[in-house]
């Protein structure tokens, strides 16, 4: 089955993704966020520089977003290796990582290299990107689509206060 994706923001045209992966994601390494380990377990503090971490698969997935129902706040960064306006905001997803490290972890989703990418993005109903999932209380509680750096920063101070 295809996906059909179209680049939000900065007038990017639609294009039909299929289940194979374009390219490999090179992005930053995982590292662990406040309450969540790599693995799944919770970790006792929040590193002091958190990048974003990179998609290990579906089951990494829920088990971060489980883990937002006793604190802390997720953010799913869907993207596609293709995306113009993916990879300009990549660095500022980076630096509200920063910016947010003791409250926020980030998870990048690449709907065409991850492990189980494509079938998030489905699960999710992510048509466009870039596209940012926010859960907190282990549900999701903000969609923002697009390259918009302020909404989101605005909408992660008013879910960590």
């Amino acid at each position: 089955a295809l996906l059909l994706a179209a680049c939000a923001g900065l007038g990017a045209a639609a294009t039909v993704i299929g289940r194979g992966g374009i390219g490999a994601f090179a992005g930053a390494p995982a590292v662990r966020g406040p309450g969540f380990g790599r693995r799944g377990g919770s970790t006792s503090s929040a590193t002091a520089m958190q990048a974003v971490q990179k998609c290990e698969g579906e089951a990494f997935v829920d088990d971060a977003i489980a883990a937002t129902s006793n604190s802390g706040v997720l953010v799913l960064s869907f993207s596609t290796t293709w995306c113009g306006p993916c990879k300009l905001m990549d660095p500022k997803v980076t630096e509200l990582s920063e910016t947010f490290a003791d409250g926020v972890t980030f998870i990048k989703i690449m709907g065409d290299s991850d492990p189980d990418g494509m079938k998030l993005m489905k699960r999710e109903r992510v048509r466009s990107v870039p596209q940012y999932h926010v859960y907190k209380g282990g549900e999701k509680v903000d969609q923002i689509t697009g390259a918009k750096y302020d909404e989101l920063k605005a909408a992660l101070e008013g879910y960590t206060k």
